[in-house]
């Protein structure tokens, strides 16, 4: 994930299945987060945006609707990118929005290696 200053153009990369990190490597990441004190105030979002096949399977099927591989999606408050993830398991490109430092570390520190995922730090006004 490349990290650009608010009012960079976004020019995310094409992403392909290949390129997506594995359902398994995000479970590690999250539960790493998870276990981080520093993190604490984001600890219970963590806890029930990630880790529910039920809810991951239902978001996975209704943005199915609306996002093919290879297309372009914005995730406006991304918070702890879980509709990010829903995304990107899509096959989607991903623009992920958070003005919060601690969200947006979060989001660094799971999609960081992604190439299909732009995390800008910014407010949408």
């Amino acid at each position: 994930m490349r990290v650009k200053p608010a009012g960079a153009p976004a020019q995310p990369a094409r992403a392909d299945r290949a390129e997506m990190m594995s359902t398994n490597t995000l479970a590690a990441r999250v539960a790493a987060l998870r276990a981080d004190p520093a993190l604490g105030a984001l600890h219970r979002s963590l806890a029930v945006y990630y880790g529910d096949c039920d809810r991951e399977a239902a978001m996975d099927a209704l943005y199915s609707r609306f996002l093919q591989p290879g297309a372009l999606a914005f995730d406006i408050g991304a918070h702890v990118g879980d509709r990010t993830a829903s995304f990107r398991r899509l096959g989607a490109r991903v623009v992920a929005l958070e003005p919060q430092p601690g969200p947006a570390g979060v989001l660094q520190r799971l999609f960081g290696d992604d190439p299909g995922v732009t995390l800008l730090q910014a407010a949408v006004a």
